[in-house]
Order: structure tokens, then C-alpha cells, then sequence
């Protein structure tokens, strides 16, 4: 059994995953302390996990004990998955689902040590749907093995990173620990030029720091100006923190991942 540590998004859960040691998959338990209702989500995962080989994780849900498609109750699953390093995250909605109550994903992970793998379990029809909101949130550490391969993304340091020609810039690097700040983003192109964005929510985010102690996710509201999106946040921990969005706005039909990262500063 894998050792965890709680975190506070404004409500405190718990998530662990019983492994086997063998290459066979388990099934292991994601528990969680306040639940907003009666879903239960277990994991299970291969063992070994090895950089740089497809993974299979799925997920099984059940509700009031029983195996449920939650598209059935109007309800979303996002999964995100982050490095210890903070080199590779990944944001996922809606993974596929292969029989009642269960949903999988492929992934590839990049980086070899600890991951942390966040669900938040959302209800559609709700106007807040996020954080303190969610259905259910709760989290698990896996581990990885092998080398290090080339990051799914072009990554920088300096509060930006580019993918396929975007680059996702923070207007305020000041940024100090323990201060509720609106952190906004702006999307530009390769000549540094502002994208327009649509008035409706146009980008998802996920976003963790130091010691993947720090989980939010939800939707970044667009500014009047239509040049910039923003969301509150309050950083507990000075250190590095890392921002993965998602948007369809760029391209139409086809989504787009750009993620940033950015230094967090103790304050003064």
C-alpha cells in the first residue's frame, strides 16, 4: 500500500491505491474524506509502470455500490496526472468507458519517480461545478520507472510554453505565497501577437506545485478586453507550479494544450 498525504482546495480529501507488485493489474481504492455524493471510484493500474510504454488505467465507478455510467446522471470525469518534477501533466475529460461503471485511459508517462493522479467527478447541470463543488475529488500517488523520455510539450521556465505555434504568458510574475491574487493568462502566437478569445469560458486549466501538494482545476474566465483569461488562486508554498490548458478556440474542432510554468515567491 502506498503512502499519502491530504491537501485542502477548500475541502480536505485523501486518495490511495493498493498495488501489487506483479505485472498483473489490480484493482486498488481511491478514498476519499467528504464526498458531495454517493460515487465511489476505484483504480487500477498496472505494475511495473515504465517510462516511455503505453499504460492502461482504468477507472471503475460505482454508485450506492453499484457499478454506473455516469453519463447516465449527467455527471463528467476530468483526470489529471503530474509528475513529481513538474514535467509532465496531463489533463483528461471523459476517458472511454468499455462496460458499466468502467473507463479507460491510455496514457504514456515521461518521467520516472512519483505521479499524482487527481479525478474530480463534476455535475453538469451545476453552474459551479469545480473544487468545492465536485461531486467527488480525490487522489493517489503511482510510480514510474525507467528514464527520463522527451516531454509531450515544449517546456520553459520563464511563465510560458509553447505547442504547435501558442504560447501561454502570465501577465504578473509577482507572485507571492499565501496571497489570493487573480492570476490571469494571455495566449499569443510565435510573432507575440495577443489572441482574441471568445467571450464564453474558453480554457480549461489544471494546476499543482511544489510536492504536488496543490490541486485546482476549472474554468478560467474571459476578461471584458477578450485578451486574457483569469481565475482566483492562492498559492500555500513558495516554490515552482505549473499550468496545463486546454482550448478548442484555436483550432475549431481540434484542442489544443499549452502549459506554462511559473515561480511562486515567498513572501515578504
Amino acid at each position: 500500500m502506498l503512502s499519502i498525504r491530504s491537501y485542502s482546495i477548500g475541502i480536505s480529501l485523501i486518495g490511495m491505491l493498493m498495488l501489487s507488485a506483479c505485472r498483473e493489474q489490480k484493482p486498488g481504492t481511491m478514498i476519499d474524506l467528504v464526498r458531495n455524493a454517493t460515487y465511489q471510484i476505484d483504480l487500477e493500474a498496472p505494475q511495473p509502470i515504465r517510462t516511455g510504454e503505453p499504460t492502461t488505467l482504468v477507472f471503475h465507478v460505482a454508485k450506492d455500490g453499484r457499478p454506473r455510467i455516469i453519463e447516465d446522471d449527467l455527471r463528467m470525469m476530468h483526470i489529471v496526472l503530474a509528475s513529481e518534477d513538474l514535467l509532465d501533466i496531463q489533463h483528461t475529460v471523459g476517458p472511454w468507458w468499455t462496460e458499466t461503471g468502467s473507463y479507460v485511459l491510455e496514457r504514456t508517462f515521461s518521467r520516472p519517480g512519483r505521479y499524482r493522479v487527481w479525478v474530480e467527478l463534476t455535475d453538469t447541470q451545476k453552474r459551479e461545478q469545480h473544487g468545492p463543488f465536485a461531486d467527488l475529488i480525490a487522489y493517489t500517488d503511482l510510480t514510474v520507472t525507467g528514464s527520463a523520455t522527451v516531454s509531450a510539450y515544449v517546456l520553459t521556465k520563464n511563465g510560458r510554453a509553447t505547442d504547435q505555434g501558442y504560447v501561454l504568458a502570465l501577465e504578473s510574475t509577482d507572485l507571492r505565497a499565501g496571497e489570493q491574487m487573480m492570476l490571469r493568462l494571455q495566449v499569443k502566437n510565435t510573432r507575440s501577437e495577443i489572441i482574441t478569445l471568445p467571450l464564453e469560458d474558453a480554457i480549461v486549466y489544471a494546476m499543482t506545485g511544489p510536492g504536488l501538494s496543490f490541486f485546482q482545476h476549472g474554468h478560467a474566465k474571459t476578461q471584458p478586453d477578450l485578451r486574457s483569461v483569469a481565475f482566483p488562486v492562492t498559492p500555500p508554498l513558495p516554490g515552482d507550479y505549473v499550468i496545463v490548458a486546454q482550448s478548442s478556440f484555436l483550432d475549431g474542432d481540434s484542442v489544443r494544450t499549452i502549459e506554462g510554468h511559473f515561480t511562486v515567491h515567498a513572501t515578504n
